[in-house]
């Protein structure tokens, strides 16, 4: 196999929040207001064989939710159904218009058209859904519509293609057959100017999202190149990055960031307010070695890349118990009922099954069912119990779901 150059900056791979606000008559609990994502399958291996992978970076879906691989160390791209049964794949290593040296990334416009990102040969190739050759555009250099190293590439609603010009720290903007339309960014750490750019997305409204890897941060412009804002900085806390390699935008308008020296998944609103995050580093489900393309489809499943295991995981948005309100007494009479209202609140995506509500505390116990609660519903349960003791009540109220998590008030 013929080598993929790279730098030593592609080898990195690095290794609920609870509220509760006590009142005389009523207890407020909110969760994060925001699905959170299970792992649903894996699959690919090291290797040259079908289905098998070498240095996998960049990854795509289209309309049907098929799923585009660029596997860069094999030069090819491979195409999957979103359970991961290969259906196609295409390229070998070479300059002809159907070979690649080094793919890095694979887009889809929506007319189903495959761009790829051929790094080493400093082009971007078309293909139809079928991988057959359509054109291609590109040389080195450094003017209009040349490149030093194209990484990530995205397309917008209008089938405009976007490409991270890594080496060039810019991001360039074409339309759909080639045609230079403009570029922005320079070397630096100023709003406008770009440290590496490994990739770019577009969202619903033709807003562009950067990755600025050696800034460690993601910079926002509207689809003229306006800077609009930023967010992130060295780290490991929520919202900071660690050279970051990867973004996608979905549907919701939530933004993905692969933080590739972080080993995790983080998602951000789309104005940069953090969300949620998940992943560590690991060969097991939901852990990852340098997780590097990132892709959502369309009923917001996230398809991550994970470079140096070799692989393509699936997540899924899934039910969760994300906010509980109890009201009641917060003194109680030996012997005399007392009642409370229990608002339970599924944030996430898919029903909510099974759930039960129990009650535990200083002379009081109770269980009783709640039932099933659909995505983005509440339901309300009543609890009556005669306490045998009086005073000031001390009591956990714990909601649990066979699918949902759970989340435990204490009043």
């Amino acid at each position: 196999m013929n080598p993929v150059t790279r730098t030593s900056q592609d080898r990195i791979w690095i290794g609920a929040i609870t509220v509760a606000v006590a009142m005389l008559f009523a207890l407020l609990f909110a969760g994060t207001a925001s699905a959170s994502y299970g792992f649903a399958t894996q699959w690919g291996e090291g290797g040259s064989g079908e289905g098998q992978f070498s240095y996998p970076y960049g990854v795509a879906t289209d309309a049907a939710g098929n799923v585009y691989v660029a596997d860069s160390g094999n030069h090819r791209i491979q195409k999957f159904d979103p359970f991961g049964d290969l259906l196609l794949t295409w390229g070998s290593f070479g300059a002809d218009p159907d070979q690649f040296t080094g793919p890095y990334d694979v887009a889809i416009d929506p007319s189903g058209n495959v761009f790829v990102a051929d790094t080493d040969d400093n082009e971007i190739h078309k293909f139809d859904s079928t991988g057959t050759f359509m054109t291609r555009w590109g040389t080195a250099g450094e003017t209009s519509g040349k490149f030093d190293h194209p990484r990530g590439i995205t397309t917008d609603s209008l089938g405009n293609v976007y490409v991270a010009d890594e080496g060039n720290h810019r991001i360039q903007k074409f339309d759909n057959s080639g045609a230079f339309i403009l570029a922005w960014g320079s070397f630096g750490s100023g709003d406008n100017q770009i440290g590496d750019p490994e990739d770019v997305a577009t969202d619903a409204s033709g807003d562009v999202f950067v990755v600025d890897t050696l800034n460690h941060r993601i910079q926002k412009f509207d689809s003229s190149g306006n800077f609009i804002t930023k967010w992130g900085r060295n780290g490991g806390g929520e919202g900071r990055f660690t050279f970051p390699y990867g973004i996608a935008s979905g549907n919701s308008g939530n933004v993905y960031v692969a933080d590739t020296g972080n080993n995790r998944i983080q998602e951000f609103d789309t104005d940069g307010v953090f969300i949620t995050q998940w992943g560590t580093y690991g060969f097991g489900e939901g852990q990852f070695r340098a997780p590097r393309g990132i892709a959502v489809d369309a009923a917001g499943n996230v398809y991550v890349a994970d470079e140096v295991n070799d692989r393509i995981q699936k997540f899924v948005p899934v039910p969760e118990i994300g906010k509980v309100v109890v009201s009641g007494p917060s003194s109680a009479t030996k012997g005399k009922q007392a009642t409370w209202k229990v608002r339970v609140t599924n944030i996430g995506d898919g029903t909510a099954r099974g759930v039960e509500l129990k009650v535990n505390g200083r002379g009081m116990k109770a269980s009783l069912p709640i039932g099933n609660i659909p995505e983005e519903k509440s339901r309300t349960a009543k609890v009556k119990i005669k306490p045998k003791k009086t005073g000031k009540i001390k009591t956990t109220f714990k909601v649990k779901s066979k699918n949902a998590g759970t989340m435990t008030v204490e009043k």
